[in-house]
């Protein structure tokens, strides 16, 4: 979190000075310090430096923006785990108040099979990670083979600990849905590190492989790969 203040706080700092930038590039004049000294121009000139500081600053809000988005998934992110362990806490408590009862084979056996199917319909209407179907397909086997060896309460434990994860990971899916999919149209594509010709080539896509628009400034579209870069394409080479 006081990561991406920092990190929003510079971006703004940025802002402020490139806005200064830009107004003393279009009067021709140079920039003027807070003590009164006049600061020299470096790069461009004239309109070229007005149109490259224009650049600058729509790629720093851009990020502005992107950190303030960030900075809210990770809040509810926060407050997800926050309650997620007081869930484990009181799911250990009824564990151990079970392991004192006779408690029922089928009220095991149905979480489990609850859980396995939730599992199967949610890979089939969002796109979760390898991951998480791997962390909950070995939470499902657990309770499965503590059924088998009659072990009901430990076994209801990872049943209801594997659909609880499941939950959580269709949320997140979620999140990942709002981003636009695109593809490349042209034979190649070069992601820059921002929105302008003038910043440096990240990688290159071929023709036909996707990527996530985030946000859309100047022609420029804010992505992210497959592999999971980011940077900025072009507009025109993107459907």
């Amino acid at each position: 979190m006081d990561y991406l203040a920092r990190k929003t706080v510079s971006a703004l700092s940025a802002l402020a000075i490139l806005a200064t930038a830009v107004a003393c590039a279009s009067s021709g004049g140079g920039g003027a310090a807070g003590d009164g000294t006049t600061v020299k121009s470096r790069g461009p000139r004239g309109p070229e430096r007005v149109a490259y500081l224009e650049d600058e600053i729509a790629r720093l809000q851009a990020e502005r923006d992107r950190l303030a988005q960030t900075n809210v998934v990770l809040e509810d992110e926060l407050r997800w785990a926050h309650d997620d362990l007081k869930l484990v806490e009181r799911q250990f408590s009824e564990f151990e108040h079970r392991l004192t009862e006779d408690f029922g084979k089928a009220a095991a056996v149905a979480a489990s099979a609850e859980a396995r199917i939730h599992l199967q319909n949610a890979r089939q209407t969002v796109a979760l990670p390898d991951s998480s179907i791997k962390h909950i397909t070995s939470l499902l086997e657990t309770a499965e083979q503590l059924i088998r060896t009659g072990n009901y309460p430990a076994a209801l434990f990872f049943a209801e600990r594997a659909n609880h994860t499941l939950q959580g990971a269709e949320r997140r899916a979620s999140l990942n849905v709002q981003a636009t999919t695109m593809t490349v149209i042209a034979s190649t594509a070069n992601v820059r590190e921002g929105p302008g010709q003038q910043y440096e080539v990240r990688a290159t896509l071929r023709k036909g492989e996707r990527v996530s628009c985030l946000d859309l400034s100047r022609n420029w579209c804010h992505v992210v790969t497959v592999s999971g870069a980011s940077g900025w394409i072009h507009a025109s080479l993107l459907q």
